[in-house]
């Protein structure tokens, strides 16, 4: 038995703050040290707890959530900051972002076994898979994406 993989686009990391924040205009990390931080107990808290201590200061915790949706909301209300990748999705307005400087990027694989994709359903999930992860609607950042 084979294995494979199949590369998707890269995504940014981008850094979510409320609407009513201050304007974040540098996208640097330390910017943000004295915000509560949101984090979600996956390797996106690792790396983002890896970032925040590589720019000098540990982030403040204010509460860890178990998905973008949840992040967003939180975010959304005012509750902190938090890193997520660029392709999140979210009404116009009610959060604002900002690439990170220096940038970070997600990088994401879909592995498989390579006799696998004779399966029509494997193969047609792995070209929608793709084809959305390439979309230009998948690396729009939030605040300009329309409803």
């Amino acid at each position: 038995m084979t294995s494979g993989d199949s590369e998707l686009p890269r995504a940014a990391w981008v850094a979510l703050y409320p609407t009513n924040r201050a304007e974040f205009d540098s996208g640097r990390l330390e910017h943000l040290s004295g915000d509560a931080w949101l984090l979600d107990g996956t390797e996106l808290e690792r790396h983002v707890l890896r970032r925040c201590r590589q720019a000098g200061f540990e982030p403040r915790v204010a509460g860890r959530l178990f998905s973008h949706e949840a992040l967003l909301y939180a975010v959304q209300r005012g509750l902190g900051v938090t890193i997520l990748p660029s392709f999140v999705t979210a009404p116009p307005g009610t959060v604002q972002l900002r690439p990170l400087v220096p940038p970070a990027y997600r990088e994401l694989l879909v592995l498989h076994r390579e006799e696998a994709l004779t399966r029509r359903s494997v193969a047609l999930t792995l070209d929608v898979l793709v084809t959305a992860a390439a979309a230009p609607s998948a690396h729009e950042p939030v605040r300009n994406r329309t409803p």
